[in-house]
């Protein structure tokens, strides 16, 4: 995995009398999006890390009563109840490594949402499916609208 650092999550409530509190608190791991039981990428692996942060369940979304944790849980790329809100760490797939193995972390793929790529740390190049290929840098923002793509770390 790269070298970001833990994702602590916040989560704001109410209380019983209606006043603001902190309902959850806590560090979060990335998960393999891959496993069903929600556990993380192998160590050493290119299975990038994903930290589900949070999604709501409809539109408009409720910023009342219970909400539904997406961590640790197997997750579709694109909610149709709602919004979502995800880490993905990927990690880097050296120059030399078999195109066999690149092209199985390195995969096209679209989404029928819109989603916002925001760079954490290091650099991400965004390539498109006519082959342009456009590097991100920490603080970089994509926003991401439906077309076919595929991330890499190099």
């Amino acid at each position: 995995m790269a070298e970001l650092p833990p994702v602590r999550r916040i989560v704001t409530d109410h209380g019983p009398e209606g006043k603001a509190i902190i309902g959850q608190d806590q560090i979060l791991t990335p998960a393999n999006p891959l496993d069903p039981s929600g556990g993380p990428p192998p160590p050493n692996s290119l299975i990038p890390g994903f930290t589900s942060i949070f999604r709501t369940d409809g539109h408009p979304a409720s910023a009342q009563g219970p909400w539904t944790d997406p961590h640790g849980q197997m997750q579709n790329l694109v909610s149709n109840e709602g919004v979502v809100c995800r880490i993905v760490d990927f990690p880097p797939v050296p120059e030399d490594a078999p195109r066999e193995l690149r092209d199985q972390v390195n995969i096209f793929h679209r989404t029928t949402s819109v989603d916002y790529g925001v760079v954490l740390e290091g650099e991400l190049d965004l390539v498109l499916d006519d082959g342009v290929r456009t590097t991100m840098r920490k603080g970089d923002v994509v926003v991401q609208r439906g077309t076919n793509h595929l991330w890499q770390n190099k």
